[in-house]
């Protein structure tokens, strides 16, 4: 009888193990997705759009660089864009609030009336639509994502999405590679890279390569940073001064500088770039003042 029990007993317990191999639970469909969104490989998105409240940010990959589509295609903060991507594929600990529709709407995350929406393309294949709500606190937000109904709070600071496509330009105006510089004309002094120099008939024999080489001038240009972006429109004006670089390759980039009324600011208009940047004053003069 002793035996009888055991072998009943390690039969039922067969048959249990058996049945929990046979029918393990099934995800729900929503979290599926999520795992989905979070594997999502950095390198496949060529595409991202952000919709917020004052318009919407396409970003489309090109090469290396990201554009930004709504500014004709001026170079994206490609260290922003990365940080967004990383961010998103960092969201697995969200924790579900609710999963009722008024929730949805209470959260700011509900279809056709989130307050952001971030899409992901692979080409012309969808991979991510994550709507993003209200902000809870200074880092985290409620987000939900299309096909499910669950509201999660993340780690997605509402700053790293920007308000408007400006926010995600790259401010550097004037950045060149030194070796690839042929010479920098500066009003009509120009500046070789075997460090000669000509103006106006001048000869100016105080100024060094140490003073004015090619390197040290970019390197001043280089820390211009835009305060504002404004369009082609608002440079309708003569210009006071200009810049233009020669490559070595036989490219050519002509800027032109517009003091505004109050000192404290430049317009900057680059020859090949349909927007016009507001730079502080002070970081424009120390290159006029290097050649006096």
């Amino acid at each position: 009888m002793k035996v009888n029990f055991m072998l009943l007993g390690i039969l039922f317990l067969s048959l249990v193990y058996g049945f929990s191999l046979n029918h393990k639970p099934e995800l729900p469909a929503d979290v599926a997705n999520e795992r989905d969104l979070l594997s999502v490989s950095n390198q496949d998105i060529d595409t991202i759009s952000v919709e917020m409240t004052n318009g919407r940010v396409t970003l489309v990959k090109n090469s290396q660089d990201w554009l930004i589509a709504e500014l004709d295609d001026y170079p994206a903060d490609r260290q922003r864009v990365e940080r967004l991507l990383n961010q998103l594929n960092s969201l697995s600990s969200g924790n579900v609030v609710s999963n009722s529709d008024a929730a949805a709407a209470r959260f700011g995350v509900a279809y056709g009336s989130s307050e952001r929406k971030i899409e992901l393309f692979a080409g012309d294949e969808r991979l991510v639509e994550l709507y993003v709500g209200s902000p809870r606190g200074a880092d985290n937000s409620y987000v939900r994502l299309s096909g499910s109904k669950d509201v999660k709070v993340v780690n997605l600071p509402h700053s790293i999405l920007g308000e408007n496509a400006s926010d995600w330009i790259s401010y550097e105006l004037l950045s060149h590679d030194a070796n690839a510089v042929e010479s920098i004309v500066i009003d009509e002094k120009k500046i070789s890279s075997s460090l000669s120099w000509w103006g106006g008939g001048e000869s100016i024999s105080n100024l060094t390569g140490d003073a004015l080489g090619i390197e040290q001038l970019l390197g001043k240009l280089a820390r211009i940073t835009a305060e504002q972006v404004e369009p082609a429109g608002s440079m309708n004006r003569d210009f006071d001064r200009s810049l233009t670089v020669n490559l070595r390759n036989g490219d050519q980039y002509y800027y032109q500088f517009y003091e505004l009324p109050d000192e404290t600011f430049y317009l900057i208009k680059r020859s090949d770039k349909s927007l016009v940047f507001k730079v502080p004053a002070y970081q424009v003069e120390p290159i006029f003042e290097s050649i006096g």
